[in-house]
């Protein structure tokens, strides 16, 4: 049996349990939940996103990229209310690959506590009492991002044909009534040199086909570079102190 038509397979079973557990609702609109990301997507595809920042030298300050990206997964994890106050969540799971131990968990921790904060101060709730109750939100969502870190380009396709088997196994996850939100592959470019010099536009296409199956079943597949001139083709922290 082709890779393919295996992560193909593995997709299609997981696919069916999720829809049997799972409520499923109308993501056309709403699929990060972001509306200036949200309304760049047509309703019928399943979004594949491209970040890519300027080198320091065109963007000396940095472009955004990287805290794009963590609005994106809080938004995904995070429930679509919180004591009655809409959240715009997504309640979801997100599949990180961090090949470079880019990615902070702490940070993350805190744009969720920003993001429910100013939503319950917009929403005229005092936060004070609301704290207990919005440190164990946070552990909980953070719960939910499964962080895979590849040290080289095979591993990398590795851990993506093991994916069904390990969205199945609801031993070594929290995740399991819930859907895959997206595919994170930050630092996609690391490998650019690893096996027959791979270079950004081939990975990505290379990855799109394994992930093809996965789109399918409406996850987002999110690439991170930071070379401005690559092209695509297609634990608990207490982030309120004491």
């Amino acid at each position: 049996m082709s890779v393919g038509a295996s992560a193909g397979e593995g997709a299609k079973k997981l696919g069916e349990k999720l829809m049997a557990e799972v409520e499923v609702e109308d993501l056309s609109s709403i699929f990060f939940g972001i509306p200036e990301i949200d309304i760049l997507f047509p309703s019928s595809t399943s979004p594949i996103l491209e970040l890519v920042s300027p080198p320091p030298t065109h963007h000396p300050s940095g472009a955004g990229k990287t805290s794009l990206l963590y609005l994106i997964i809080a938004h995904a994890i995070l429930p679509t209310t919180f004591s009655s106050t809409p959240l715009s969540g997504q309640n979801a799971a997100v599949i990180l690959f961090d090949p470079l131990h880019h990615f902070s968990v702490p940070r993350l921790a805190k744009v969720i506590f920003t993001i429910i904060s100013t939503t319950l101060h917009s929403a005229a709730k005092e936060i004070e009492p609301l704290k207990p109750a919005i440190k164990t939100l946070i552990a909980t969502s953070l719960l939910h991002v499964h962080i895979f870190r590849p040290q080289s380009w095979s591993a990398t396709l590795s851990t993506l044909k093991s994916m069904p088997d390990y969205l199945f196994d609801e031993e070594r996850h929290k995740s399991k009534h819930r859907r895959i939100h997206s595919i994170v592959l930050e630092d996609v470019d690391a490998f650019c040199f690893d096996a027959l010099d791979i270079c950004f536009d081939a990975a990505a296409h290379t990855i799109l086909l394994w992930c093809h199956p996965y789109l399918a079943l409406h996850h987002a597949v999110i690439f991170s570079a930071s070379d401005s001139d690559v092209v695509a083709e297609g634990g608990q922290y207490n982030a309120l102190g004491g």
